[in-house]
């Protein structure tokens, strides 16, 4: 598996846990249609985010012409998402 491929499934399982964890975090929504209805949108809302960081980080390191450039194109994602390191 190449790296290009390494770092985009590293971001797919990224979001792929946030959204899990999005999910067990409104247990009242099962019995209020309300709160239901704005988890349920909240939820679609990260994964569209999550579809257009990862369509982007795709684009940027097919374009990347060396090592950096790919490393640029992952720190740029990962700030995109949100991600806080340190």
């Amino acid at each position: 598996m190449s790296n290009t491929q390494k770092a985009f499934f590293a971001l797919v399982l990224t979001a792929a846990s946030g959204l899990g964890m999005a999910q067990t975090a409104a247990p009242s929504s099962a019995t209020d249609p309300a709160a239901f209805a704005a988890h349920k949108q909240k939820v679609l809302t990260r994964i569209a985010t999550h579809i257009q960081v990862a369509q982007a980080l795709q684009a940027c390191v097919q374009g990347a012409t060396d090592s950096a450039g790919m490393k640029s194109c992952k720190q740029n994602a990962h700030g995109s998402m949100g991600h806080r390191h340190g």
